[in-house]
């Protein structure tokens, strides 16, 4: 309709009142999209033509136009992704998913939230994942909770024993933390390569025993037997 008016295309006239088969198709085309619940918004801006629509596609500025915000609803419009229908509020399997899905992440409390800004189809945001925009539309300035969304959690725990335990077979529990600060937590490649004096002065470690302890296992010295990661 903004290209009819410039008179760059044309477009054919809007629908009688009367007749409901126009209102019928844009549903169906709506729907098809996963976005049957701006039907409303379409009628009222007559944004009608379904067939210019298929042909030309929709823009950045028909959505602006539209008063459409939703980042979902402007990507599948967009052709950029597809949602599914809302599920309906009597049902609450999806809500369920969701709940789910943000329990994995151990932030199930932003159920509310996610819910609130219709963040709520678990299938897309799993394809396509949750980016720093996403969040900031939400609301989520937590950074243990923007990590967990955004895929950046710590490594799991069970390394984390790993190292202590090694270090506790040592003597040298107390040096857990400086392995882990500095990502020397894979103990199968400390067993296989063993540590050197560039590792340890890497690692800050200056006393002699400690140093002793930890390098029993090496033979000579090899610059090549860096674990860095």
């Amino acid at each position: 309709q903004r290209d009819a008016l410039l008179g760059k295309t044309t477009i054919s006239a809007p629908v009688p009142a009367a007749a409901v088969s126009g209102d019928q198709e844009l549903r169906e085309w709506l729907a098809s999209k996963g976005v049957v619940e701006l039907l409303p918004v379409f009628m009222e801006k007559e944004y009608n033509d379904v067939k210019t629509m298929e042909e030309m596609g929709l823009e950045e500025e028909d959505l602006d136009y539209l008063g459409i915000h939703n980042k979902a609803q402007r990507d599948a419009l967009l052709g950029k992704t597809t949602i599914s229908a809302p599920v309906p509020a009597a049902a609450v399997s999806g809500d369920q998913e969701l709940r789910e899905w943000l329990a994995s992440r151990g932030v199930e409390e932003l159920l509310p939230i996610f819910m609130e800004k219709e963040y709520n189809d678990v299938k897309t945001m799993e394809e396509m994942g949750l980016e720093e925009e996403d969040l900031d539309y939400l609301g989520i300035h937590n950074k243990a909770q923007r990590d967990a969304l955004l895929g950046r959690t710590a490594p799991p725990p069970t390394r984390v024993v790993s190292v202590r335990e090694w270090l506790a077979a040592k003597g040298l529990e107390e040096l857990t933390q400086v392995f882990i600060d500095h990502e020397y937590t894979d103990v199968n490649a400390i067993e296989e390569m063993g540590l050197v004096e560039d590792d340890l002065d890497f690692l800050g470690i200056t006393n002699p025993a400690h140093r002793n302890i930890l390098m029993e296992r090496t033979g000579e010295d090899d610059d090549d037997n860096f674990l860095r990661q």
